[in-house]
């Protein structure tokens, strides 16, 4: 048989894997990104060299840019407002690396729920899969928003070379994008370091946790074989007093028998007495001896049919002992109403327990029938 509990790990270990997978995906779209941010900036870098170039040629035509100084100014403003535009944008970035911090949190605090509710992996399988499809969406629109950003650039540096005074002033606004860039891009990466220290960490506990349960389930199978070895010799001892109280049924037969033949003689009926009567003094020794003698007894709560100096009376005159509390030494365990914590002592060591009726039973096997009530 399978244990249950495979059942319940199984899942864990696919959701898991599943996750892992994504991951992996995750971190190498966010390689080939920085991959190509790293190009953008070795073009960028270039075309900072080819603009000096060309500001050095600027030198040079610099008294015929002086005839258009008034068309400059006009467009002065112009430019103001598309570096207000770039601040904007710059804001958005950094409100969207927010959002991405955020998203990543979020996916933290939901491995965590996921180890602790393992009944509800499957749903959360779907959900997950569906925020991993809208943030890599969110990444790609984030992508095409920064080419659009950089075509912009272009097109502005373009229009910068046509405009002297302002060169200097776009090449350091592009500069600081650089390493606003950069910063964004160590970050997630910081992130990324984050994650993969919080899987390597979960896995640790999974495999803590596997190891407890395969303990438990030792313990348990060791138990479980102990408790059957006690039953099966509590069964063993009852099979041996059913066959001694057969034995002495039938010895009884035999006598009864003798009885009838020995009335017909009237000369030795008072022989048949007095050897019928030393025969059920003997079959009385016997039975004690099966139940009660040299057995000890515990009265866990309180008994209907008498009370608890009654029963030790005749627990003694069958040849046994009544004991206050239970320990090992103890054979039996007679159960009465509202036994409290003597009973869970007794099931400790193991002790068999008898009810009311099997222990007024058992006396009247011994020969005690008549009991006085309370």
């Amino acid at each position: 048989m399978i244990n249950p509990l495979v059942y319940e790990i199984g899942p864990l270990v696919i959701v898991s894997g599943i996750f892992g997978v994504t991951y992996v995906q995750m971190r190498n779209s966010r390689l080939k990104k920085e991959e190509t941010l790293l190009d953008k900036q070795k073009q960028l870098t270039q075309e900072k060299e080819n603009l000096t170039e060309k500001l050095d040629h600027l030198d040079s035509i610099n008294q015929e840019l002086t005839d258009k100084n008034d068309h400059l100014q006009e467009n002065y403003g112009y430019i103001k407002e598309k570096v207000t535009v770039l601040e904007s944008n710059i804001n958005e970035l950094g409100k969207e690396k927010n959002n991405l911090s955020k998203i990543l949190t979020q996916e933290q605090n939901k491995v965590i729920v996921s180890e602790q509710k393992n009944q509800s992996l499957y749903q959360e399988k779907e959900d997950l899969q569906l925020t991993y499809k809208k943030e890599l969406t969110q990444v790609y629109q984030e992508l095409e928003t920064i080419k659009q950003e950089n075509n912009k650039t272009h097109s502005q540096l373009q229009e910068a070379t046509q405009n002297n005074s302002s060169l200097n002033q776009e090449l350091k606004i592009v500069i600081a994008k650089r390493e606003e860039l950069e910063n964004s891009l160590t970050q997630q990466q910081e992130t990324v370091a984050s994650l993969e220290k919080q899987l390597e960490s979960a896995s640790q506990k999974k495999n803590s946790l596997e190891k407890e349960l395969q303990q438990q389930i030792k313990t348990i199978s060791e138990e479980k074989q102990s408790l059957e070895n006690s039953l099966n010799q509590q069964q063993e001892t009852l099979a041996s007093l059913e066959k001694q109280l057969e034995t002495a049924s039938q010895e009884k037969n035999n006598l009864e028998k003798e009885q009838l033949t020995k009335k017909q003689d009237s000369e030795t009926i008072s022989e048949a007495k007095i050897e019928t009567e030393e025969e059920q003094e003997s079959e009385e020794q016997v039975k004690n001896e099966l139940i009660f003698k040299s057995k000890k007894l515990v009265i866990v709560g309180s008994l209907d049919s008498m009370n608890r100096e009654k029963a030790k009376s005749l627990v003694q005159q069958v040849g046994g002992t009544l004991t206050s509390s239970p320990s090992s030494k103890t054979n039996y365990v007679v159960v009465g109403k509202n036994p409290g914590d003597k009973l869970k002592k007794a099931k400790k060591f193991g002790i068999p327990q008898l009810s009311e009726t099997q222990f007024l039973e058992a006396l009247a096997a011994a020969g005690i029938t008549e009991i006085d009530q309370k």
